[in-house]
């Protein structure tokens, strides 16, 4: 029996809507794979995220005891790629307590035989042991900046990681810290297990490579720290950050190797510090 004429242009209509509707979600599935395999070629790091509530935090954590200076020993860095190859400058940091239990974190690195410093200042966050950044809104382009203390017994070692969002990209990394710089093997093992246990791939740890100068406050620099205080107010650039050089974000702080001081003043730092101090003044 043959259907009427509309009828069957009814019926055709339906199976014609039923296709295009078929082709259309297909065609849609396709473009949200295809979108999510070129996001993860692009933006491999940032599908390995370990997230914040994974990051323990060290149990009962004492600032007092914390404070003092540490020696880069190791990182474990999500801009490290091949870690095996990679050989990182050993840097210190000082972290100086403050009366409202922030730090003042003073950053000393070698780069190109010149001795490079730089100071942040860390407030503390809602639980004992986590921080971030002061002031952030001077630094261009950093969104967020956490940083947590996850593991330290305070008089051997530290593993401190480090969040941040910069122009709508995230880094993040866990540093090694030493009191001393020698790197002992069973701590490097338990660095390996714990920041790999977090996400990182060993290809993601580098360590560092203890050089005399590490500290960068040697006998022919001893005044640094101090023509630094002197020009903090007038000494301004944008800077790579300084606790790892695999960084390459760009923040404005202040920063010792800048625009040379009035002469005033640098003929008042010629008073406090060596010639040889001045090379970190340079241009």
């Amino acid at each position: 029996m043959r259907l009427p004429y509309s009828r069957q242009a009814s019926r055709k209509t339906r199976i014609s809507s039923f296709s295009q509707a078929m082709a259309l979600g297909l065609l849609c599935l396709g473009l949200i794979l295809l979108g999510g395999l070129q996001t993860k070629a692009f933006f491999p790091d940032m599908i390995k995220i370990p997230p914040l509530n994974k990051v323990p935090f060290q149990p009962d954590f004492q600032d007092d005891q914390f404070q003092g200076k540490w020696y880069s020993l190791g990182v474990a860095d999500n801009t490290i790629q091949n870690g095996n190859g990679s050989q990182l400058t050993m840097y210190s940091v000082n972290y100086e307590l403050q009366d409202d239990h922030s730090f003042n974190v003073n950053t000393s690195m070698l780069r190109d035989e010149v001795c490079e410093h730089s100071v942040e200042t860390l407030f503390p966050g809602f639980q004992p042991g986590q921080f971030t950044l002061g002031n952030l809104t001077s630094y261009r382009g950093v969104m967020s900046y956490i940083v947590r203390v996850a593991a330290t017994n305070y008089s051997h070692f530290a593993m401190v990681y480090v969040e941040k969002i910069v122009r709508f990209k995230w880094y993040y990394k866990m540093t090694l810290y030493g009191r001393t710089k020698k790197l002992r093997h069973k701590l490097k093992e338990r660095f390996i297990k714990f920041t790999t246990s977090l996400d990182f791939t060993k290809d993601n740890i580098a360590f560092s490579v203890p050089i005399d100068r590490a500290s960068c406050v040697s006998s022919s620099c001893s005044y640094c720290h101090q023509c630094l205080n002197l020009a903090a107010t007038s000494a301004t650039m944008p800077w790579r950050e300084l606790e790892d050089a695999s960084y390459s974000a760009t923040l404005p702080t202040h920063h010792p190797k800048s625009h040379l001081p009035d002469g005033a003043l640098l003929s008042g730092l010629n008073k406090h510090m060596q010639p040889s101090c001045l090379s970190v003044w340079a241009p």
